[in-house]
């Protein structure tokens, strides 16, 4: 399994090839046409390689896989000044990846990429209150259509940010947003089923209230209506967020990348926190691994043995820190 990376001072992708133990070949770098802003992987060539997808300010720029392993520059997608994330999903049900970004500044709003095959998209903007920031796929209203969850700033510059639901038609469009939250700084969003009911439900990480709040889709209710639970505050700040099953028990478990206050200090402290899901929506403690700045957090098996491993990118520090599953929920360096 290999890494590819993306840092915000830099324009310019890098390649770790996988040596399968999960260790990683010096890294291989592909220069972009902006500084990246996100990232997000795929199957957006018609093959069945692995492609990547990076946003900038400029739009998106893709870059194929290729039977050598080596990445092969392509198209840049005009989506909007001002891109930020970017998420991947099949919107439409034709098999084809799509791809969803948040343009902040210009022209607001979050502009859909639908595959047309062999690195082909037709564009549409759907207009998304404030200025978003962040964004995530997956049936958060349970009708088998993937919806799309959206964090806006409240206006340009402002820290408050407002989370909110586009519901998809199942055609590659999304109907008008729904308000679902407003947090201090949201600063990680993450999309999965944690109680077994068939919905997408959703967890936002806050580093300004220094929580994470678990959002349950109420299977009597419609997509504007939530249960929801904030977890402890914790000593460290909330930086990125992942949902994955790390101990095989078929539940979602959370786990939050977290970073001390001093968060430009490649001196400084941080972690990932693992708290096991339960599947009915509650986590346990958490159990902390030292990772550095855990700025954000990647899911693959990276040496081969079946088991869900963790990479963490590292903010100042500049390095990517991985974490191996050991099958019994408690990751290890």
């Amino acid at each position: 399994m290999d890494l590819v990376l993306v840092g915000e001072y830099k324009s310019e992708v890098r390649l770790l090839i996988g040596r399968g133990d999960g260790t990683f070949e010096p890294p291989l770098a592909y220069p972009l046409m902006a500084l990246p802003a996100g990232i997000a992987g795929g199957q957006f060539g018609g093959d069945e390689l692995k492609d990547v997808a990076v946003s900038t300010p400029r739009g998106v720029e893709l870059f194929f896989g290729s039977p050598s392993g080596v990445l092969v520059p392509g198209a840049e997608l005009a989506t909007g000044p001002s891109c930020r994330k970017l998420t991947a999903d099949d919107f439409d049900g034709d098999g084809r990846e799509d791809m969803a970004v948040t343009n902040y500044d210009t022209t607001p709003g979050v502009t859909v990429l639908r595959g047309l095959g062999a690195g082909g998209f037709e564009t549409s903007t759907h207009a998304v209150p404030g200025a978003p920031q962040l964004i995530a796929a997956g049936d958060v209203t349970g009708d088998g259509k993937v919806d799309l969850v959206v964090a806006a700033a409240a206006s340009a510059g402002s820290l408050t940010r407002v989370v909110s639901l586009l519901p998809g038609d199942g055609k590659g469009s999304f109907q008008e947003p729904v308000e679902l939250f407003v947090g201090a700084h949201v600063v990680g969003i993450a999309v999965a089923d944690l109680d077994g009911d068939l919905r997408a439900d959703y967890a936002v990480a806050d580093d300004v209230a220094r929580t994470t709040t678990v959002f349950l889709s109420a299977p009597q209710a419609g997509p504007s209506t939530f249960v929801h639970e904030t977890l402890p505050k914790e000593d460290l700040l909330p930086q990125a967020l992942a949902l994955a099953d790390v101990n095989y028990d078929s539940c979602e478990d959370l786990l939050i990348g977290e970073a001390s206050f001093g968060n430009l200090d490649p001196n400084g402290t941080g972690a990932v926190a693992v708290l096991l899901g339960n599947c009915r929506g509650d986590f346990g403690s958490a159990l902390r691994y030292d990772a550095g700045y855990a700025w954000s957090i990647t899911i693959a098996d990276f040496n081969g043995d079946g088991a869900v491993d963790l990479a963490t990118t590292n903010g100042a520090a500049n390095t990517v820190t991985i974490l191996l599953n050991q099958h019994a929920g408690r990751p290890r360096l």
